[in-house]
């Protein structure tokens, strides 16, 4: 018996929320390297580098989802970013306070809390933004 490999692999692609993974790894890797980036080298506190690099983040995995994840209408983009912002604003607002205290009290490496705070908003954020923002929307 032959595995069509390619088969498999377009067969997942479809499901929305590998895409929505997938896109939410790519933010997360731009948003971790911002705020290494910018924490190392630039000699930034590690909060306000977050804070820089998750809407960096944010924007890049709006556009990938807008794209790549949710097939939406054309009308309403105005609407959609912003519901898209308003939901990692909050979401930011959490991971710097998750972040903080991981790293001021539990004593991990800021990279570390990072990416655990990532881990801890995925389910939440994907959830949101498929009733709220993509609402409409239907898997591509």
């Amino acid at each position: 018996m032959k595995i069509n490999f390619s088969h498999i692999i377009t067969h997942i692609l479809r499901w929305q929320f590998v895409r929505f993974s997938i896109s939410g790894a790519v933010a997360t890797a731009l948003d971790v390297s911002v705020l290494y980036l910018l924490t190392e080298w630039g000699q930034v506190w590690y909060l306000f580098s977050a804070g820089i690099s998750f809407v960096l983040g944010s924007f890049t995995h709006y556009l990938i989802s807008h794209l790549w994840v949710f097939k939406s209408p054309a009308e309403n983009k105005a609407r959609k970013f912003l519901s898209f912002f308003i939901i990692h604003a909050s979401n930011l607002g959490f991971s710097l306070i998750l972040l903080y205290v991981l790293v001021e009290y539990a004593g991990l490496w800021y990279i570390l809390a990072k990416l655990l705070t990532v881990a801890v908003t995925v389910m939440i954020n994907f959830t949101l933004q498929k009733k709220i923002t993509f609402k409409y929307s239907t898997a591509i």
